[in-house]
């Protein structure tokens, strides 16, 4: 900051929520602005009237007074990318260090939740200073933290940003309505020998995982640190896709054997879930994590790369090429909420079939097992009784008997194990899709977040408060974030359908051969009374 407090105009009103210490600015009014580092889009300042508190930079723009410096411009007061690493290779981002020495700590403190990039707070340029959008958004809000607000203000350009042609985000029109491009060259990874290592002589363990794509079959070595490292950048470049959560840290029983089996399982599958994704599976950062080997400089140069990567969050609608026929606001509208009453009734159902399972899952190690056992006792028990007569004719039917005895023991014990054979495998399948919902929600916010401004600067279009070019200019915008959500909706419906047909098959035909063995061990003991 330079010695004397940089001015600012406001170009929109905004209505602060006290509560949250956010100042109530009105178009036209000059602000002092107190400390640009703030963060997330946000600066402090004061009016005219002494009032101290928060406001969007987005809704303001640097002016010069007269006998001062100029104001620094808006980039130069907001946080850069190169804040996520110093640049200096002895710093504590190790490779092989905790999770607190070399990832973006902001990312964890933020929940994992994606924040405005420096792009989303530089002024709208593109709005003509007459027109007042007034609409107030909490700091909070999905809608601002996501930058859709920005890029649809028009606050987001492509100065500075280039877009290679891996980087295009294609959207194309079906008989079934917009969709991603599908993925071009398909494939998938293997995690493999989790090993549990040390360092520092001993005083730190970790796991690390094998993780193999089919596209190079050249394994690289991965702790799950990498993988939540990936995870957060997923979430901070691709605001308005559904990143499926990352199975959730583990503080004791961590090195168990049957806890390090089950996560290698469950990494395994949330990798495959992203290289199915048709933008996520190509991005720089998903690749650099699947085929960086474990130098140590090649990952670090990879990692901040990443980490300053200019096509995050509201940028990366910069990327989208959509159909230019643009799907009317109320119908995309209709249809988002049709998809989001589904989603909460999908949730309700897989909640309920996942308890369920679990009950069938304790009947099946508990009251099923234990009463084909004492059956199968019973049998065992008469055996006994027939052996005290030792007649030659009388043996075949006490042994075929005693063998009726440990068929129905045997399956008792094929009930305990057979949980794990197919309830627990569906109910993975369950789990996992309980997770991919809940990432809906704020996708769907984003949605009518951009519908009722739409609707704003429409309804301000017929009061003359705005010209219809910025009309046109919002309405097109908002036309990406449409597709956008549209395209992920039927990604989601498509690999549902194809997800649900694998899980249902793959239930149905481990309990047909869990039950024709029984069968078979039906027959084997009716054939033993051929011999009696």
């Amino acid at each position: 900051m330079p010695k004397m407090a940089s001015k600012v105009k406001a170009i929109y009103s905004f209505e602060g929520v006290s509560e949250n210490n956010e100042l109530t600015i009105s178009e036209g009014e000059i602000l002092t602005v107190t400390n640009p580092n703030i963060g997330d889009g946000w600066w402090e300042g004061v009016n005219s009237h002494g009032v101290k508190g928060l406001f969007p930079t987005a809704y303001v723009e640097p002016i010069t007074i007269s006998n001062a410096p100029s104001a620094p411009p808006a980039a130069a007061l907001t946080r850069q990318p190169s804040q996520y690493s110093s640049g200096n290779d002895n710093e504590a981002d190790d490779w092989e260090d905790e999770w607190d020495d070399d990832y973006d700590q902001q990312s964890i403190n933020s929940g994992g939740q994606p924040n405005a990039n420096g792009e989303v707070r530089r002024r709208v340029s593109s709005v003509g200073r007459s027109a007042t959008i007034k609409k107030s958004f909490n700091r909070f809000s999905i809608f601002v933290k996501s930058g859709g607000e920005s890029f649809l203000l028009g606050a987001t350009n492509s100065e500075n940003k280039t877009i290679l042609a891996n980087d295009v985000s294609l959207i194309i029109e079906t008989s079934e309505g917009v969709e991603w491009d599908e993925l071009r060259d398909p494939f998938t990874c293997v995690v493999t020998q989790p090993e549990k290592k040390s360092k520092f002589k001993g005083m730190k363990h970790f796991i690390a995982y094998n993780v193999t794509p089919s596209s190079t079959g050249v394994s690289v070595s991965r702790r799950f640190k990498h993988f939540d490292w990936l995870y957060c950048r997923l979430l901070e470049k691709f605001t308005c896709l559904s990143i499926p959560p990352i199975p959730d840290k583990q503080i004791t029983g961590k090195y168990a054997e049957e806890f390090i089996q089950k996560r290698r399982e469950q990494l395994e599958r949330w990798l495959n879930r992203l290289s199915r994704h048709p933008l996520v599976s190509k991005s720089e950062v998903f690749q650099h994590f699947l085929c960086c080997k474990e130098t140590e400089k090649e990952w670090k140069a990879g990692k901040r790369k990443a980490e300053c990567d200019k096509l995050c969050g509201a940028a990366f609608f910069l990327t989208v090429e959509s159909p230019t026929t643009a799907i009317s606001i109320d119908e995309a509208d209709m249809k988002i909420e049709e998809f989001s009453q589904f989603t909460k009734t999908m949730e309700q159902c897989v909640h309920r079939f996942n308890e369920r399972c679990q009950s069938y899952g304790v009947k099946y190690d508990g009251v099923f097992k234990n009463s084909h056992k004492k059956f199968g006792s019973s049998f065992t028990h008469l055996s006994l009784a027939f052996e005290q007569h030792q007649s030659k004719y009388s043996q075949p039917l006490t042994q075929a008997i005693a063998h009726t005895g440990r068929t129905y023991d045997e399956i008792g014990e094929a009930f305990s194990e057979q949980p794990r054979v197919d309830l627990l495998r569906l109910m993975e399948g369950l789990q996992e899709y309980a997770g991919i919902l809940t990432t809906f929600p704020e996708i769907i916010n984003i949605h009518k977040s951009t519908v009722e401004k739409v609707k704003d600067v429409e309804r301000k279009k017929d009061d003359e408060k705005v010209e219809d070019d910025l009309v046109e200019q919002v309405t097109n915008r908002a036309n990406v974030i449409t597709n956008v959500t549209l395209s992920e909706i039927n990604l989601f419906h498509k690999q549902r359908v194809v997800d649900y047909k694998q899980m249902m098959q793959s239930f149905l035909r481990e309990q047909i051969s869990f039950y024709q063995g029984i069968v078979d061990k039906l027959q084997d003991s009716l054939q033993m009374y051929d011999n009696v």
